[in-house]
């Protein structure tokens, strides 16, 4: 299993749109295709005060049954799903990517 895990920050002038976005367009196009599962949007809390003055940060992160429906996935989806989005949002809302792979718990005992 794998978490599909995109990071947004957001500069505070366009936050609401943002949200609008990711609500209404771009999660549902991530799981449209049914390869992508169980999305869920979170809000990335500041880790101390002098953080809280940095614009806001969210986490979209969808599973992924194996590597090859990843790559799939990334492909037919993902990508055609981000593809506008800098020309949207401009360097109001920067984005990164990252794949997690789920390990069983006592995996090491």
């Amino acid at each position: 299993m794998y978490i599909y895990n995109t990071t947004f920050v957001c500069d505070d002038s366009r936050l609401e749109e943002f949200l609008i976005w990711v609500d209404a367009e771009f999660i549902p196009a991530l799981v449209a295709t049914g390869i992508a599962k169980d999305a869920q949007l979170a809000h990335v809390l500041p880790m101390s005060e002098s953080d809280e003055k940095e614009a806001a940060s969210f986490s979209v992160q969808v599973k992924v049954e194996d590597a090859d429906a990843l790559q799939e996935w990334m492909k037919q989806t993902f990508y055609p799903s981000i593809d506008g989005f800098a020309s949207r949002f401009g360097d109001k809302v920067l984005y990164f990517a990252t794949i997690l792979e789920v390990l069983p718990i006592n995996r090491y005992n």
